[in-house]
């Protein structure tokens, strides 16, 4: 739901403090700025694990380079040998053939008769003998050239399969205590992480202190706004909606959100209850802020379930997210009591919706979609 997501409502009795209570002395946390030490803190450590990495790739390559050197003249060394043994066979191949012509057949060749052999000498059947073994040896020799290529396949195999293996137990090394002892020991890490424990340790801090119900609604109300980037809503804006009701202890809070995703804030004034089914703007009329109901290119009037539609595209995601929405904010709103409106700013937008309200319409019954 793109509705903001329910804080834990911590019961107090401080809700009408007009100053939130503030955490530890520094207030309420800088998120924006904790994000971003968090961020160099983990790009930090990203850094520092592909540059182990890489000089661990860089050794596995520089052994596949030394192997890689040693096959290819091994596989050098095989293709001369092959065409060695083609020569000597051609040229043993050519003198039987010439010799005796009704031996050979295309690239076959015949042992010679008794009578040859006896006339010859035993000439004829050395010849034959020869170009025998000389063509078994390109067979043997192309074997073993072949087998030497596949070498460097293997090779290739083996380099993939160590740099993944190198990456995987590097990845899992970066969680051991001694790694990341080593990595926070760096000078330039030191600091920062160091900063990364504050911030950590503060929030644990503040969740305690929900847990234990000692956080007052206003600086709920505080932290949870800084931490999501809600502002006060404030005109001018247009295509706006009621998102959802939050709840901070026992104070309430509308929710609103725009076209395009972003939220504000108000103290929740149940004077607004008849806008939940509205999209509205603001505008000025001379030196005045006015509101008025946001319609459509056919002069209908916008509702949150056309906002949706507009805004996520996608008609099945906009009407289940609608149908949330729905759902939450009749519960929420059977709960929900008036807040206090202490910020003057916050009184005046107040007064300019309820006072659009008071023209809406009574609810009609809903689409079921």
């Amino acid at each position: 739901m793109e509705s903001v997501q329910q804080p834990t409502p911590v019961q107090s009795s401080e809700a009408t403090d007009n100053k939130p209570k503030r955490t530890g002395s520094g207030g309420i946390p800088d998120f924006e700025k904790d994000a971003a030490t968090i961020a160099e803190y983990e790009a930090a450590k990203t850094r520092y694990e592909r540059s182990e990495i890489s000089h661990a790739e860089s050794a596995v390559r520089a052994s596949y380079t030394r192997k890689r050197a040693g096959v290819l003249a091994e596989i050098a060394a095989a293709a001369n040998a092959v065409e060695e043994r083609r020569k000597i066979a051609e040229r043993s191949f050519k003198a039987y053939g010439e010799a005796y012509p009704n031996h050979v057949d295309g690239n076959k060749i015949e042992r010679p008769s008794f009578f040859e052999w006896l006339f010859s000498f035993g000439r004829s059947s050395r010849m034959y003998n020869a170009a025998a073994r000389a063509a078994q040896d390109v067979v043997q020799a192309q074997a073993t050239y072949r087998r030497r290529q596949r070498w460097e396949e293997e090779l290739e195999n083996w380099l993939r399969r160590s740099i993944h293996r190198v990456t995987v137990e590097y990845k899992q090394r970066t969680e051991a205590p001694d790694w990341l002892e080593k990595f926070h020991a760096r000078p330039e890490v030191a600091e920062l992480f160091a900063k990364v424990q504050a911030i950590k340790g503060e929030r644990e801090e503040y969740a305690g202190r929900v847990q234990g119900g000692d956080v007052p609604p206003l600086e709920q109300r505080a932290r949870y706004t800084a931490e999501n980037k809600i502002q006060p809503l404030r005109p001018p804006f247009d295509q706006m909606m009621i998102s959802d009701i939050a709840q901070f202890g026992d104070l309430f809070c509308w929710m609103f959100a725009d076209l395009q995703g972003n939220k504000f804030w108000l103290p929740y004034d149940r004077r607004l209850e008849p806008l939940i089914d509205s999209v509205f703007d603001t505008y000025r009329l001379v030196d005045d802020l006015k509101a008025k109901f946001n319609r459509s290119e056919d002069g209908r009037r916008f509702t949150p379930l056309d906002h949706y539609l507009r805004r996520l595209r996608d008609e099945t995601d906009a009407r289940i997210e609608w149908r949330q929405r729905t759902t939450t904010l009749r519960a929420q709103k059977d709960v929900a009591k008036d807040s206090p409106i202490d910020d003057p700013d916050d009184r005046k937008i107040l007064d300019l919706l309820a006072s659009l309200a008071t023209t809406s319409p009574a609810p009609a019954a809903q689409d079921a979609g």
